[in-house]
């Protein structure tokens, strides 16, 4: 799932509400004829050209508009299967909710300290360019991290390192790419181009997601890394296939006046300022803990991967319909528009508190997908419309800076939070105050002053008539999409099943962090009972330990599955044959492996290994091995009174 990382536009000057925005050309404009003549094609026309221009899929008629759009998806491809990826490569290393907060942060500090020099980069330098040197950063950045991953090198460190190279690539990319955009399909057709972009990046993820949580399950977090960094380069060759661009206006002095000249702009905008702190509220206290503890939940109760990767799809689904939405809703007041939009975000954290049955989750995934296109549409179109072009690439970065500063400081603080409070409260809160701040935001009079005229006057993009056709290979990756969408559809609807039909198989095979199965540690004896998953073998004396079988897996004649404490609860899970801990250790495993898997792993006064359970610091697994290989593996509370 993608980051909700909102992007604040601009206020358009005066505050009058029937003012109209004039753009008002330079000299080369003023005495161009084509510009002229291109010029009139924006103005209202009956004829067939007009209806062209209106329709959302004109920016594809664009040459330029249409490589950049096609890389990009490709890119978008990558970009979903990610988030997933690295999310369970740090649970699996350390299957701490701490430690995948530090990696996500790791991702966004580089974009939160460059993101206003790379704005100002952009708005100096060619945009294609240095686009396209930050896809070759983030192809190194993730490449290697496959690879590290892939061939069992990887430590938490090197992925912290990594994430934060690969940081410093987006905060350079993304305030060029709003400004290349407006230059490639022109201010008439920006925001049918940037909902064109919304619905190839949903439609992408739809197929991405489904793969992700397939590629995790079955080999690995590693592979599906190593897809993204090879779409990277993908989208570079695009990119390298765009022209230079020519006669845009470069802003004056050096990067860093450049940089204040981009906070001059924004401080124009009064109402600006309201929706940069509402966009730092709601990443810090709804859509971080979301990203957070999201698969941190479905690691716990939904079966995993496969069920978040079902999450994904649905979100992914739903931004497909905001793509299609954002493309022919033009709303009066857009500021408005997009805070009523945000209040269909609040539903996921709340049902992911529960949680929910994951059906229901997916139906709350889904309006938030649509929540976040619709409003980024909305915002990112204001920007590219309302500001003269030399200043987009920083005025964005300066919008963007807001909510950039805010995402990590959430992420940072949920796992620390959900460790203190649990999940559970720091996601609902998250739900209540999506409603409150949002509410509040709404009873800020210049929201309401924000007002997108109907007809405004505007640099037009590319002539239509002159557009150069599809070429075969265009053609081509242009059917691959038509066959992601059908692929997608088929995957969103068997991921559900998929996800539950991995749950199970999940809970019959796999020994902790917290229990086997419906068995939980600490579970009292009636508890335990009532999952109907065992059966009492050999009662224990007064104040002392029964031994216990789990029905599925009787252990013989000699043996106990479980041990239950009249004082702890279920307090020893013992394997049986074929039952493996998070990490792949079983029956079986060598101390090679043990250490490998758990790198602090102990040697208990008796003489045997013993390590803390990863993921749940109240439990640890001991180890006794004949001949070099582990006979006898057990899942014990850290005050069980059982066993010494």
């Amino acid at each position: 799932m993608s980051d909700h990382s909102h992007r604040s536009t601009p206020e358009p000057q005066p505050l009058d509400p029937t003012a109209r925005e004039t753009h008002h050309p330079t000299a080369r404009e003023a005495h161009n004829p084509a510009a002229d003549a291109a010029r009139h094609l924006a103005a209202p026309d009956t004829g067939p050209a007009s209806a062209r221009s209106r329709s959302m899929f004109a920016p594809l008629a664009a040459r330029g508009f249409r490589r950049y759009y096609l890389g990009q998806t490709a890119s978008a491809f990558g970009d979903s299967l990610t988030p997933l990826a690295v999310a369970f490569a740090v649970l699996h290393l350390t299957g701490s909710p701490v430690d995948l907060g530090i990696v996500v942060l790791s991702t966004r500090l580089p974009v939160i300290l460059l993101t206003l020099l790379g704005g100002a980069v952009g708005d100096r330098f060619s945009r294609r360019t240095v686009m396209l040197l930050a896809d070759l950063t983030r192809f190194a950045a993730h490449g290697i991290t496959a690879v590290l991953l892939l061939t069992g090198a990887a430590h938490l460190w090197m992925l912290i390192v990594l994430q934060l190279i690969a940081g410093v690539g987006a905060a350079f990319f993304t305030p060029a790419a709003a400004g290349l955009v407006t230059g490639l399909a022109g201010r008439e057709h920006v925001q049918a181009a940037n909902s064109l972009i919304s619905i190839s990046r949903s439609a992408a993820s739809i197929l991405a997601l489904g793969a992700a949580g397939a590629l995790v399950a079955l080999v690995g977090p590693g592979w599906a890394i190593l897809v993204d960094a090879l779409t990277f380069l993908v989208s570079a060759a695009f990119l390298y296939r765009l022209p230079i661009e020519a006669g845009r206006p470069r802003p004056s002095g050096g990067v860093l006046a450049g940089i204040g000249g981009g906070f001059a702009e924004f401080s124009r905008h009064r109402w600006l300022w309201m929706w940069t702190i509402h966009s730092a509220l709601t990443n810090v206290l709804v859509v971080s803990p979301i990203l957070v503890l999201g698969p941190y939940v479905a690691d716990q109760h939904l079966g995993g991967a496969p069920a978040w990767s079902a999450i994904g799809i649905a979100y992914a689904v739903g931004g497909l319909a905001g793509g299609f939405a954002g493309a022919r809703w033009r709303p009066g007041r857009p500021v408005v528009a997009a805070l009523l939009f945000f209040l269909l975000m609040a539903p996921l954290p709340a049902l992911l508190a529960i949680p929910a049955p994951l059906w229901l989750l997916a139906l709350a995934a889904a309006a938030a997908g649509m929540e976040v296109v619709v409003y980024n549409v909305l915002q990112t179109t204001s920007i590219q419309r309302h500001l003269p072009e030399e200043f987009v690439a920083r005025a964005t970065s300066v919008t963007m800076l807001g909510a950039l500063v805010a995402a990590p400081v959430g992420m940072g603080l949920a796992g620390p939070a959900a460790a203190l409070l649990g999940s559970g409260p720091v996601l609902s809160a998250g739900a209540v105050v999506a409603v409150v701040v949002t509410a509040l935001s709404l009873l800020v009079p210049p929201v309401w002053r924000i007002r997108e005229e109907k007809r405004m006057n505007f640099l037009p993009g590319p002539p239509l008539e002159a557009c150069v056709p599809f070429d075969t290979g265009e053609i081509i990756v242009m059917k691959v999409l038509v066959a992601v969408l059908a692929g997608g559809a088929l995957l969103t609807a068997g991921a559900p099943a998929f996800a539950q039909s991995a749950s199970a198989q999940s809970a019959k095979t796999t020994l902790g962090p917290y229990g086997y199965g419906k068995v939980r540690l600490g579970m009292s004896e009636k508890q335990a009972k009532a999952t109907g998953a065992v059966v009492l073998k050999k009662a224990g004396e007064a104040g002392s330990c029964a031994g216990w079988d789990l029905k599925a897996l009787p252990s013989g004649k000699d043996n106990v599955g479980l041990y239950i404490s009249k004082k702890r609860g279920v307090a020893l899970i013992f394997a049986a044959k074929g039952v493996k801990t998070p990490e792949g250790i079983g029956l079986g495993s060598t101390m090679t492996q043990i250490k490998k898997a758990y790198p602090g792993v102990k040697t208990a006064a008796s003489g045997y290994p013993y390590v803390g359970v990863p993921g749940n610091s109240k439990a640890y697994y001991s180890f006794l091995l004949s001949k070099g290989k582990v006979y006898e593996l057990a899942l014990g509370l850290n005050t069980q009174d059982c066993v010494n």
